[in-house]
């Protein structure tokens, strides 16, 4: 019944998206997106950071690429001048977000989700070079609300190494910070056991000081989980254990996505690769 319950919300939230009235039931926009460069110049040939910039009023939260139970994450459309390229999304490690029997992985208060953005060779010092993007993304309190917006921005092309823009060198490298690592010399194994997924982590001896105190896995893709079940974390002589709840009788054979490790106080985002389960 319960999870009956989570598919039903699903679908209402997908509805939800299409349904302009919400939106017009506000008195003010709960959220906004801004597109914001690292760099005042671009440099023929070099690569340079942007971020779509979302921003939420309290108690509103937009969603991670796997928005868990129910939602839907943000989409970004590039339109960019001939011979430039936009490279992927990159998302920071998200939040857990319950609601009641619901769980939501996503973000409060704001977000960066930044791209990197490579300049062609056939621009020139002296010219101008044009970024244009459309951005969806969904907010939800008690109601959820879909919102989009074309966002657009001109940056001198220089002959000289990009110039960083000031006012933004603090939140990109805040934002870096939060972006998922890949654990060199880690490995990684699962084991299934009755309804869960025993995943087996150990991490190279140089990189597991200061101790880890916890850990908890935020799967990439639906499937693999039941997003309200605890997990368990141990200690082994040999690493560590996690503990994940399967999703159910069409469960994905694989765990794939972020382990967040807490460790000296702080919650740093390692990648899990694809780890097949061992039946």
């Amino acid at each position: 019944m319960k999870n009956f319950h989570k598919i039903f919300f699903g679908i209402i939230l997908i509805l939800c998206f299409n349904n302009e009235v919400f939106g017009s039931t506000l008195e003010t926009e709960p959220t906004r997106a801004e597109l914001i460069s690292e760099v005042k110049t671009v440099e023929p040939g070099k690569s340079f950071w942007v971020a779509v910039r979302l921003t939420m009023e309290e108690g509103w939260h937009t969603y991670w690429k796997n928005p868990g139970d129910s939602g839907l994450p943000a989409v970004v459309t590039w339109e960019l001048p001939q011979g430039c390229r936009a490279g992927e999304l990159l998302w920071p490690l998200p939040e857990r977000i319950e609601s009641g029997i619901v769980v939501n992985f996503g973000y409060e208060n704001e977000v960066w989700l930044l791209t990197e953005v490579q300049v062609d060779t056939s621009l020139r010092a002296g010219e101008e070079m044009t970024l244009k993007t459309e951005v969806r993304w969904l907010v939800c309190r008690d109601v959820c609300v879909p919102f989009e917006k074309n966002l657009n921005m001109t940056l001198p092309v220089g002959a000289q190494p990009a110039q960083a823009d000031p006012r933004w060198n603090g939140y990109f490298a805040k934002t870096r910070a939060l972006l998922p690592q890949t654990a060199r010399d880690w490995t990684f194994s699962a084991a299934a056991q009755t309804q869960s997924v025993q995943l087996k982590i150990v991490p190279a001896w140089e990189m597991a000081e200061p101790p880890i105190q916890g850990m908890a896995f935020f799967p990439e893709e639906n499937g693999m989980i039941d997003y309200s079940a605890a997990q368990q974390f141990d200690r082994i002589k040999e690493g560590y254990h996690l503990t994940v709840a399967r999703a159910g009788i069409a469960a994905k054979p694989y765990l794939k996505g972020l382990l967040i490790v807490s460790s000296g106080g702080e919650k740093i985002p390692i990648l899990l690769p694809e780890v097949i389960i061992k039946e």
